[in-house]
């Protein structure tokens, strides 16, 4: 059984001079459009600019000046180099008329040190379920090592 050839390829045979021109053309006028493209990485442009709240940011940006970070982050092989290059620059870019604050280290152990704070609601209850189920069973003589284990017996026994 003899396949039919679709008719643009057979276009492109019969014509391929003429095709590759339209194509060029085609290319070449993608490439001119592209090329007027902009990216606005601004995301309150993209707020409605009557809203109040909108011309309020605008009038801090005014009174302040712009709002913008930017994020480096510095990988290396031995954790003490990245450190040790990563707190050189930020003291070399610090001192730069245009940078108001560098935050070169995140502050991990204040975070660690009060992780407690940080727990979801479902999260407690679920902590006091388990310290109330841990106090019932050792009013009936579980070792509070054992607690968790008690869970599979049978509650009549």
């Amino acid at each position: 059984m003899k396949r039919e050839l679709p008719k643009l390829y057979q276009l492109g045979l019969a014509f391929p001079k003429t095709v590759l021109l339209v194509s060029f053309l085609v290319t070449l006028l993608s490439v001119i459009a592209v090329s007027k493209l902009t990216f606005n990485s601004d995301f309150a442009s993209l707020l409605p600019q009557k809203t109040e709240s909108v011309r309020n940011l605008n009038q801090m940006e005014k009174s302040f000046g712009s709002y913008g970070y930017v994020v480096l982050t510095v990988e290396g092989a031995k954790n003490e180099v990245a450190e040790d290059f990563a707190k050189r620059l930020a003291d070399v870019v610090g001192k730069l008329p245009e940078i108001d604050y560098v935050d070169y280290v995140r502050p991990v152990q204040f975070f660690k040190d009060r992780q407690w704070f940080y727990l979801e609601m479902e999260d407690l209850q679920e902590i006091e379920r388990r310290i109330d189920r841990s106090l019932e069973l050792e009013t009936k003589g579980v070792s509070p090592v054992f607690n968790d284990l008690m869970d599979f017996a049978d509650e009549s026994d």
